[in-house]
């Protein structure tokens, strides 16, 4: 094995994180923006390195095309379980009928904490508290008792 980077970048794979690397993380999942020219860039690149770049994110495969259009490029969403190969064929899981009971407890969970936001992805769910940091702890331990409740495993 060879502790140098490959001789030239033709022989180089991206794997470029959305949200606070491409993009600056925002109060809200919808208030990001995205640099004007940044998905051209990245579709120039895309085609330079023959479909070799993948964009990563825990956003959903829509809300990566929206974000980048007119471009659809590879992608692994929400934290890789929706996939998109450099040839356009896509892997979505079905949602797991254990999800149902822990959106319902976390949507309450949240409805009554002014600062938190449940983000409703489908296949996953996401507790945003960056306007509340303090209650770090209690979010943890209702997503936890969730999970558990609702037969998810977390491990």
């Amino acid at each position: 094995m060879s502790d140098s980077l490959p001789s030239t970048p033709d022989d180089w794979a991206f794997f470029l994180d959305i949200d606070g690397t491409l993009i600056d993380i925002a109060p809200t999942p919808d208030a990001v923006v995205v640099p004007p020219g940044l998905p051209g860039i990245l579709d120039g690149l895309s085609q330079r390195t023959g479909g070799a770049l993948a964009l990563l994110t825990g956003r959903d495969l829509d809300t990566v095309d929206r974000l980048f259009a007119p471009f659809t490029l590879p992608a692994g969403a929400i934290h890789g379980t929706q996939l998109r190969f450099a040839d356009g064929e896509v892997a979505i899981p079905s949602e797991s009928p254990a999800l149902a009971g822990i959106r319902e407890r976390l949507g309450a969970f949240v409805a009554g904490r002014p600062g938190m936001l449940l983000e409703d992805k489908g296949t996953a769910l996401a507790v945003h508290f960056r306007a509340d940091p303090t209650a770090h702890d209690a979010v943890e331990r209702e997503v936890r008792d969730a999970a558990a409740t609702g037969g998810a495993d977390l491990t």
